[in-house]
């Protein structure tokens, strides 16, 4: 009977060590495309560096679900509105992109499928190959979770959209 409940014991604390594990390789996976962001913003020839904005205008209803492949492969002919800004425009804002790096963004543990991405964002550089993907549900999510930064879903934060607004609305 002791036997029994040492590899129960044992069991439950390889499961609990494995999710932690998972969990912690999440946030290093965050920490690091948080550092990719910075060589990315750091980069001194703005001209080098590209953000391709992509989003389903209000009012489109699609039959299906646009997974994160569909998104990043859309373009305007299949009613995805596509915005690309480069070199001076996006210089004159991509001081928003700091607010990204100082939000304190955390993994979720429950993650949800890429299923009904409504709004998708690439910032690039060119030169370099690195690149800061960022893939979410709603533009105007208040709960946790829909927000995928280089693959890791993280909680909402309303600095991941505000990079965006301005280049959105003009």
């Amino acid at each position: 009977m002791k036997k029994h409940i040492i590899r129960a014991g044992l069991l439950i604390l390889i499961i609990i060590v494995a999710l932690s594990g998972y969990y912690v390789w999440k946030c290093i996976r965050l920490y690091e495309a948080k550092c990719i962001l910075s060589r990315i913003m750091n980069e001194d020839n703005k001209a080098n560096i590209c953000l391709t904005i992509k989003r389903i205008p209000d009012g489109i209803l699609y039959s299906t679900a646009l997974g994160l492949e569909e998104m990043r492969e859309s373009d305007s002919s299949n009613g995805i509105e596509v915005i690309v800004v480069d070199g001076e425009n996006l210089a004159e804002h991509i001081y928003l992109f700091e607010d990204i790096k100082k939000a304190k963004l955390t993994p979720v543990k429950k993650e949800s499928s890429y299923e009904h991405i409504s709004l998708y964002y690439l910032l690039e550089n060119k030169i370099s190959g690195d690149s800061f993907e960022v893939a979410m549900f709603g533009v105007n999510r208040e709960s946790l979770g829909g927000v995928y930064i280089n693959g890791i879903e993280v909680n909402y934060d309303k600095c991941l959209v505000d990079v965006v607004n301005p280049y959105i609305s003009q």
